[in-house]
């Protein structure tokens, strides 16, 4: 049976060319198989692409992503209860990758085919550096040069979306890890026709009726593919939210600088005042731009709740406390606390 162990080829080389063989790689000078010390999953039915060294094939049955290998890129594919690769997961052919996606040949990864933009998802493109099909369409001011998918846009300027002609909105900065964009970067999110405060579809596409315009669809309920558009907007950028249908409006965090603009109070409470924390969804923000009711001494529960300035964590500025993490991995947004 096969294990993912193959013998090696034998002959001197210096690089894997030097094998004249495209099952074949340069190994300490010796020519072994692709395959060689790969350890394929063969319970599952894996085996080693033998031109590639990689282990595909085989299916595990799942009923939910979390029943799948999800750090290797894999989904639960329900229509036939087996887990398959996602988008960005690692293929070699159509039966490697998720109903609804196809391996991209050229670059070895699920991916969903597009004819248009519509087919797409609002923070996707079609086209770009693949044509045919949906990619992720990153942004921010300084991109390294290394990702072709990262174009340069100021964070909440206008940005370039493959397959359109309308230009989408640079929304960020985001938290990422070192090792992708210095730790930062943006999405390039496109929009529709629907305004702040008006009805929405989770599921809209570019340029459709029921997409927000400039902003996110706010679910009415988690698992609700209906719900209210909320503008985009930065955090700390020294800029207010503008109002929508005569009612204030403040930006609220959802990760690093990047927030949405709700509800807030006609007179909201300035910084370092005593305020009543929102308990229900549809309370309005109690506080000035860029501030949050809590207390700032035990922000997990504390009584003594005021106006609590949120922070840029690469550039700490407070005008009482200190800038700390609050949220796990968020390496640009912190709270001002004792």
């Amino acid at each position: 049976p096969q294990t993912g162990q193959c013998e090696s080829g034998g002959g001197s080389c210096n690089v894997d060319a030097d094998c004249n063989d495209n099952t074949l790689k340069c190994q300490g000078g010796t020519c072994v198989s692709k395959c060689e010390g790969v350890v394929c999953d063969t319970a599952r039915g894996q085996t080693c692409e033998p031109t590639t060294g990689t282990c595909v094939g085989g299916a595990a049955t799942c009923s939910t992503d979390a029943d799948c290998d999800q750090m290797n890129g894999e989904v639960c594919d329900t229509t036939v209860g087996e887990c398959r690769g996602g988008v960005f997961g690692d293929c070699t052919t159509n039966d490697d990758c998720a109903s609804g996606l196809e391996c991209a040949a050229q670059a070895g990864v699920c991916l969903k085919p597009c004819t248009q933009l519509a087919e797409c998802d609002l923070d996707e493109q079609c086209g770009g550096v693949l044509p045919g099909y949906c990619l992720p369409n990153y942004c921010k001011p300084t991109p390294s040069g290394s990702n072709p998918l990262v174009q340069a846009a100021d964070y909440m300027g206008s940005c370039t979306i493959a397959g359109s002609n309308t230009p989408g909105i640079c929304v960020g900065p985001i938290p990422t890890g070192p090792n992708f964009e210095n730790g930062e970067f943006g999405i390039c999110f496109g929009g529709g026709q629907a305004a702040p405060g008006a009805a929405c579809s989770t599921e809209a596409s570019h340029g459709a009726a029921d997409a927000c315009d400039k902003g996110l669809c706010n679910p009415q309920m988690q698992g609700a593919t209906t719900g209210t558009c909320l503008a985009w907007c930065q955090m700390l950028d020294g800029q207010n939210c503008a109002p929508v249908g005569g009612q204030n409006q403040t930006c609220t965090p959802l990760v690093g600088l990047v927030g949405a603009c709700i509800p807030q109070v006609d007179t909201p409470a300035d910084s370092g005042a005593t305020c009543t924390p929102q308990q229900n969804a549809g309370d309005l923000a109690p506080c000035v731009e860029d501030h949050v009711c809590i207390d700032p001494a035990n922000p997990n529960g504390g009584m003594n709740t005021v106006c609590t300035s949120w922070c840029d964590r690469r550039n700490p500025q407070c005008p009482t406390g200190t800038c700390q993490q609050v949220f796990q991995d968020d390496t640009i947004l912190g709270l001002c606390l004792n």
